[in-house]
């Protein structure tokens, strides 16, 4: 079982991996230095750093639409644990969290990527319960950073950089 496979054509996998937030931080500040990164598909860098922002934020606030407790309490939990073992997270890369506000292209990829810095850092530094995730239902702080973690370096793997 390795979840929703879907590589963006013409995508090269740079296969990276990280396993918490902080490591995603350093990473954040090697990409500034950067003259562009191009995104995927039809989603530009801005964009998969958007809504890498959003389902963190979303983890705060409550996700819009969430499967029902029998999914997250059963397929939900496996798949979370499956990526847990591997830690490597696989799915649709251009699927938007459902019931998500639409984010659009065209956006300063270095506007995006200071919103997700500041995203993660509020997440870091957030002290109440989280809300539980759309499809594996409750998680641990822990678990939400490393789930975070995984999520991101699936999307940042397929970026191109120059």
């Amino acid at each position: 079982m390795t979840g929703c496979n879907s590589e963006p054509k013409g995508a090269v996998d740079g296969n990276l991996s990280f396993v918490s937030l902080s490591q995603v931080l350093n990473e954040l500040e090697i990409f500034k230095k950067l003259n562009s990164i191009r995104g995927y598909g039809a989603w530009d860098a801005g964009k998969v750093f958007l809504h890498c922002a959003q389902s963190i934020e979303y983890s705060i606030q409550g996700y819009p639409e969430n499967k029902s407790a029998l999914f997250q309490n059963t397929i939900g939990k496996l798949v979370f644990l499956n990526f847990v073992s591997s830690k490597k997270m696989s799915h649709d890369l251009e699927a938007p969290i459902p019931g998500s506000t639409e984010i659009q292209v065209g956006t300063d990829w270095k506007e995006s990527l200071s919103i997700l810095r500041k995203t993660i850092l509020k997440f870091q530094t957030y002290d109440k319960e989280l809300k539980p995730h759309f499809a594996y239902g409750s998680l641990s702080k822990q678990e939400y950073d490393l789930a975070h973690a995984m999520h991101i370096a699936n999307h940042f793997s397929f970026l191109t950089f120059h």
